[in-house]
């Protein structure tokens, strides 16, 4: 399992201004979602009267199986370590440039009404339609379509052999932190902390 080591400071980060290239190191890059391209995340929850977490209890693993000209499909599967994976139980087809076209007009509005097809497999291993406008944050969550941003919070990690930069903008419904900078993470979700639980990206393949 892949660790992440924070650096002690804390880094307030006001923008006033963003070029094209400045917006895509906020946001995910639609070439990002490339057939094949994959990303692992791990849950772990808090251990009882401690700050600390425990070993995570599932991975789960986000895999992109279709791009038609950045409408994708991603297929979730998830297991019990990130070596470990069974077959896809939900999938979900996203209109990405839509979403970063919402993300741009700095209304949280705009972002929240943006849905995304959701499906789950059956008994049967058929895929069902669960709605086809189901709501996004199986998306957001991972990913950040948010490129209008007034304020946040930034903190450097280790990743891999990579240093990276993480931001948290400063909205309401946005927890995640996010990679910021020139990285082909550029607008993923690193970590996410709902309540006593975390989500933590373990991979990027």
């Amino acid at each position: 399992m892949i660790k992440f080591f924070f650096s002690s400071a804390f880094v307030f980060l006001t923008f006033f201004s963003f070029s094209a290239s400045g917006v895509q190191e906020f946001t995910v890059a639609p070439e990002r979602f490339y057939e094949g391209a994959a990303w692992v995340w791990s849950y772990s929850e808090k251990k009882e009267d401690s700050s600390e977490y425990q070993k995570p209890y599932l991975y789960e693993k986000y895999e992109v199986v279709k791009n038609q000209k950045g409408l994708i499909t991603i297929e979730m599967s998830s297991g019990p370590d990130p070596t470990n994976f069974k077959s896809a139980h939900h999938k979900f087809i996203a209109d990405v440039e839509d979403c970063l076209e919402r993300g741009s007009t700095g209304l949280e509005s705009k972002l929240r009404s943006w849905k995304i097809a959701f499906y789950t497999k059956s008994i049967e291993k058929k895929w069902s339609l669960v709605d086809k406008r189901f709501k996004n944050l199986a998306f957001t969550e991972k990913f950040n379509c948010f490129s209008f941003l007034n304020s946040g919070m930034a903190k450097k990690i280790n990743f891999k052999e990579e240093s990276l930069v993480l931001y948290r903008a400063n909205l309401k419904s946005i927890k995640t932190w996010y990679v910021f900078g020139d990285s082909s993470l550029a607008g993923v979700g690193v970590l996410r902390f709902p309540k006593n639980y975390k989500m933590e990206l373990e991979d990027s393949l």
